[in-house]
């Protein structure tokens, strides 16, 4: 299966945090899954992490480099998911959360996300 992770989760797994479901760690480390990343989530974190709103155990530098290094499918931000961002609808305006649901429709993936707003869309998630 194909699966696309939100920054939280990301974050979420390299703390090793409690905050995710049995099921959510399964799928992680299954290695018949392909689980994915976009950048956007990785320019999310640098962001907050300048303007002071995310720490990190480590430089934000050794985070990016750990992301990279990976066993991740990695996306960048595509054409194609501009287009499927503008026919969203505006349930949650949040650009870097709009971006990923766009990855993860154009790419055909489940997003694994805690966030409620983003599972109100018609896209298929996971969490609990």
């Amino acid at each position: 299966m194909k699966y696309l992770i939100d920054t939280h989760v990301l974050l979420w797994a390299f703390e090793g945090s409690d905050k995710m479901p049995k099921k959510v760690k399964d799928i992680l480390i299954n290695p018949t899954n392909e689980i994915c990343l976009s950048t956007i989530s990785l320019w999310e974190i640098s962001i907050k992490v300048r303007l002071g709103k995310l720490k990190l155990d480590q430089s934000l530098e050794a985070f990016l480099d750990l992301a990279k290094s990976g066993n991740f499918t990695f996306f960048g931000l595509d054409v194609e998911y501009c287009k499927v961002q503008a026919s969203l609808p505006l349930i949650h305006r949040d650009p870097f959360d709009r971006a990923l649901i766009a990855t993860a429709v154009s790419e055909k993936c489940v997003l694994i996300t805690a966030d409620e707003n983003i599972r109100e869309y018609s896209i298929p998630t996971l969490w609990n």
